[in-house]
């Protein structure tokens, strides 16, 4: 039975016992706001709606507490003993309710993921310390035409194109992806929402930043290290006697811009691996316990 359904069974349990000798007239009216809190708490529990449930539970531990006032003062002034008897019945059955909502809490708390806790906090926090999408060196890369010339030719590189349009929009994708997740911040989420909702945006952001092929990890060994050894071997290439000193400093400076990404894309990994990835091992493992 519900707890509403059994706080009713007590009352008309006491109100057969006790017959007309019942005290107080008004003390089931004293205890109104009783039966209003047990329905919606039932109902929050049979929908699985966790915030309703511990906002029911909230309440009925006030106007529960008030109720057993009630009684205890009518039992201190009652001189029936049968009636001090269902008094006494009719407080510990509050005692008895109390419990079976704390456990019927547990049961569908257990069911949830709590993102407010220690590990679910580090999936926001390692988000808010993933930077590569702001940074100035990043935008200075998406955003200049000449970051996609041969620093040695002065010609457009196709793959330097590439890479280019892959990071502007990997950059594009990723705050769309990580507002997404932020909404869930604070949040309850269950097993389903998981597996169906939150674990396919957590893929997403990992294949936004390292793994696809238009990741910007990839992106920038592309456009990094892969080809500076092939800058440094059209240099090598020139003819002799042809000035190489302009294709010299633009090889240099790009080699040291590309160089400077080095620590924003180590800062942003460790991100990813340490904080996020320790929030969603352990949703996978809350998962595998359900």
């Amino acid at each position: 039975m519900t707890l509403a359904a059994d706080w009713k069974a007590m009352k008309a349990t006491y109100e057969t016992n006790a017959g007309k000798k019942k005290p107080g007239a008004g003390m089931f009216a004293r205890a109104s706001g009783l039966e209003p809190v047990l329905i919606a708490f039932d109902a929050a529990i049979a929908s699985q709606d966790i915030a309703k449930a511990e906002a029911q539970m909230q309440k009925f531990a006030v106007v529960g507490a008030e109720y057993v006032k009630v009684l205890v003062s009518e039992r201190a002034r009652e001189t029936d003993l049968a009636i001090k008897t269902e008094l006494q019945r009719l407080t510990d059955g509050i005692g008895t309710l109390s419990s079976r909502a704390t456990n019927a809490h547990a049961v569908l708390a257990r069911s949830f993921f709590d993102l407010n806790s220690v590990n679910g906090k580090k999936l926001f926090s390692g988000l808010e310390k993933m930077t590569w999408h702001t940074n100035a060196q990043v935008k200075k890369w998406i955003n200049t035409s000449a970051m996609t010339l041969n620093p040695v030719t002065g010609v457009k590189d196709p793959a330097l194109v590439a890479a280019q349009s892959n990071v502007k929009q990997a950059t594009v994708q990723f705050d769309a992806v990580a507002k997404k997740i932020q909404a869930y911040k604070g949040k309850k989420i269950t097993k389903a929402e998981f597996e169906q909702k939150l674990q396919p945006l957590l893929d997403q952001l990992s294949d936004i930043f390292r793994m696809s092929d238009t990741g910007f990890m990839n992106s920038l060994v592309v456009a990094g290290g892969n080809k500076i050894e092939v800058f440094k071997r059209d240099l090598a290439k020139m003819p002799a006697g042809v000035a190489k000193g302009n294709s010299q400093s633009r090889l240099a400076e790009y080699q040291l811009f590309f160089t400077s990404l080095g620590p924003i894309n180590i800062a942003n990994q460790l991100a990813l691996n340490n904080e996020i990835g320790v929030a969603q091992n352990a949703l996978i493992d809350w998962v595998h316990d359900q």
